[in-house]
């Protein structure tokens, strides 16, 4: 599952903690392109996706 901050413009994987870049409303999905985050930063993302209430995109 993947967490949208729309204000930062990012795609978020927790599991994997990369985070992803939304272009013009375009999800920039390339492994390539990817952003490994340090753990301060998946920290910070969890905190702000549960006070913002921020769900996955999808879940199984």
């Amino acid at each position: 599952p993947l967490l949208y901050f729309a204000d930062e413009n990012i795609l978020y994987n927790p599991r994997l903690r990369r985070r992803y870049r939304v272009d013009d409303g375009i999800p920039v999905m390339l492994v390539a392109e990817a952003e490994a985050v340090d753990d301060a930063e998946h920290d910070r993302l969890e905190a702000k996706a549960a006070a913002e209430g921020i769900l996955p995109t999808w879940s199984a």
